[in-house]
């Protein structure tokens, strides 16, 4: 009988310790959550329909060159990631210390471009040796159908957890609106002082969640001072040291300028060669200096050189719409030629909107509309300079202590492009500042 119950007592001890194994094994195995993995954007690298970019920063030196982006193909109605999956792709990233921001942090970019078009993309950020991940995103490739939607907003320009709070607030309103903004395009001076780095972690954290829902297109803006911030931050398919580049979504063409080099040359000849050598019907540019302004900056010397020297090549080259920053406040000009006159259209209509506002539309208009956002951070501006009144329908007449984010939708005829007043400090409504469409017709 002893001897039954010694081998009973050795069995158990031994199946004890294989459970311990496997359990220790499995626990192992286990993905673990971690706030580690920050700063994480995800941006157009190539193809929008097939390619994407990723960067994000860990605060522990022992993630250099450890770090990995797994993503998720999904059908478009799945609410939530299967990171275990057999179609999983799992990405090895860079690893490299910042320049040009202080202090110094540790940053991980990868890219990948042989993802399938129109599909979503479940994606984390992480450590596969420790099994610590991020909490999880998402963006759709391009179906290159003429229909998308993207988000405009300037200058969120912030220093301190005030004004990104209030930041944050302008995208949460901004995503209220519109739930699923194919990319956001944001038009420069993201933070007070580019080279600061804590200035950028307070900007991430305010719009991380956000930004973990779409793709992120950023423009140079002068408070960026140099480009390295920017690119820093966001991975981009760079073919010089300025924030310059181009991509395709749907049947559009955009090109993204660095109007903080004042020598224009070399860019006027990037922007001829990609506009002019586009099948896409409709072409848009984005920089921060606006030409067309009555602002505080509507004078200065490098806005005006953009005006002498970009503005008659956006016309020649048939663009469309031009969106900028810097001034804080809303203008919208008219159709603007080569000559910088208003330019002509075909038809024009105006339309009564439920708020008691108007939609302005264009038919075949020859020329470039600009428009200025107000800004989405808390430093706003007043209306200063009278000298681009008549180039100006839609535009701020004083100080408006609102800011301005706007939506724009894009089909095969028409590009409507609305601008919502966000009132934040009182009553958290919003009402449509400004509504325009750009008819194509043959």
């Amino acid at each position: 009988m002893k001897k039954y119950l010694l081998i009973t007592v050795i069995l158990i001890i031994i199946l004890s310790s294989m459970f311990m194994v496997l359990y220790t094994g499995a626990s192992q195995n286990i993905p673990v959550y971690s706030d580690e993995f920050f700063k994480i954007a995800v941006t157009f690298y190539g193809n929008t329909s097939t390619s994407r970019a990723f960067s994000f920063f860990t605060r522990s030196h022992s993630y250099e060159n450890n770090c990995y982006i797994q993503l998720d193909p999904a059908p478009y109605e799945q609410q939530k990631p299967k990171f275990f999956d057999i179609d999983n792709i799992l990405i090895k990233a860079d690893s490299e210390y910042t320049a040009s921001t202080w202090p110094k942090q540790l940053r991980h970019k990868a890219y990948v471009d042989n993802l399938s078009p129109a599909t979503k993309y479940f994606y984390r950020v992480g450590c596969k040796k420790t099994n610590e991940w991020s909490d999880y995103g998402y963006f759709v490739t391009d179906d290159k159908d003429s229909n998308f939607c993207f988000l405009h907003i300037t200058d969120s320009q912030g220093k301190n957890q005030e004004d990104f709070h209030a930041f944050g607030k302008s995208l949460q309103k901004a995503y209220e609106i519109q739930s699923d903004y194919d990319f956001i395009v944001s038009t420069g001076d993201q933070v007070e002082l580019g080279v600061n780095a804590r200035q950028w972690d307070m900007y991430f954290a305010s719009a991380q969640s956000f930004l973990l829902q779409t793709t992120f297109a950023p423009v140079n803006g002068n408070h960026e001072l140099v480009p390295q911030p920017v690119s820093n931050h966001f991975y981009l398919n760079l073919d010089s040291k300025l924030i310059e580049y181009t991509f395709e979504y749907g049947d559009a063409v955009f090109v993204i300028l660095d109007s903080n080099n004042s020598l224009y040359d070399e860019q006027i000849e990037y922007l001829r060669n990609v506009f002019q050598n586009t099948d896409k019907k409709w072409k848009i540019a984005a920089f921060h200096y606006a030409p067309f302004s009555s602002g505080t900056h509507a004078d200065d010397k490098n806005v005006l050189n953009v005006k002498e020297k970009i503005v008659p090549v956006l016309a020649d080259c048939g663009v469309d719409l031009v969106l900028n920053g810097h001034d804080h406040i809303y203008c919208r000009t008219y159709p603007i030629n080569s000559e910088g006159n208003i330019g002509t259209w075909q038809y024009a209509a105006e339309t009564a909107l439920d708020d008691g506002g108007v939609k302005y539309t264009y038919t075949n208009p020859q020329g470039v509309f600009y428009v200025i956002n107000r800004c989405v951070g808390t430093k706003f501006y007043s209306k200063s300079n009278l000298f681009n009144d008549r180039f100006i329908q839609k535009g701020d007449s004083s100080n408006f202590s609102k800011p301005v984010f706007s939506t724009v939708k894009v089909s095969r005829n028409s590009l409507i492009y609305t601008a919502y007043e966000y009132d934040r400090n009182n009553t958290e409504s919003v009402k449509i500042w400004d509504c325009f469409e750009i008819i194509k017709q043959s």
